[in-house]
């Protein structure tokens, strides 16, 4: 994935894959060529005819002051989500580390369940979150701060609850480093309750 804000080259297809099957009568492994993987060019994507849209800068802002509340004694990684409705208000959330570790919230988690909270989880359109280190080491290099699988997982529900896709835009602490994918690009395969 490429940083938004410093576009270079254009998206390449990955080589071949090679599939192992089992042949049923033998226990003998064959090699079966999978055709390669063609990424399509999709608006807003280098290459693309259409630009990305422009950054989220109030959202994002948002997330960053978000994350200048996080409580992350173990990690010391900062991380901030704000969640924008299509009503225009934003909801956001910070880390929370716990000495267990399991019990850690993540600042997406945060910020979705404050809009579920104001009966607004339908209304999600897009989120940002921002992330990294208190104190940086001299020779940290910044990158954009992706939600986990788990919160993929709970935007995911959210778009499924919403119907409509949300968009995730993801950046350093220091918002240099910018990044935009729908939830379903994220995660293509989401899992869902047989209902």
């Amino acid at each position: 994935m490429k940083p938004i804000l410093k576009r270079s080259g254009s998206v390449k297809p990955k080589a071949a894959l090679t599939v192992l099957e089992k042949p049923r009568r033998t226990g003998a492994l064959k090699s079966v060529p999978r055709p390669p993987l063609v990424v399509p060019k999709e608006s807003g994507r280098p290459g693309s005819a259409r630009p990305e849209p422009a950054p989220p800068l109030a959202l994002l802002n948002a997330a960053r002051e978000a994350a200048g509340n996080a409580y992350a004694p173990y990690s010391k990684f900062r991380v901030g989500a704000a969640v924008e409705t299509s009503d225009g208000r934003i909801f956001v959330g910070a880390n929370m580390e716990n000495a267990s570790y399991g019990l850690t919230m993540c600042a997406e988690v945060g910020a979705l369940q404050a809009a579920s909270s104001a009966g607004a989880l339908d209304k999600v359109r897009r989120i940002a979150i921002v992330g990294g280190p208190m104190k940086p080491a001299a020779a940290y290099q910044p990158k954009p701060t992706a939600p986990c699988g788990r919160c993929r997982q709970l935007i995911a529900e959210a778009a499924t609850h919403a119907g409509h896709e949300i968009e995730v835009w993801y950046a350093d602490l220091d918002r240099k480093l910018v990044q935009r994918r729908t939830i379903s690009e994220l995660l293509p395969t989401r899992s869902m309750p047989a209902i």
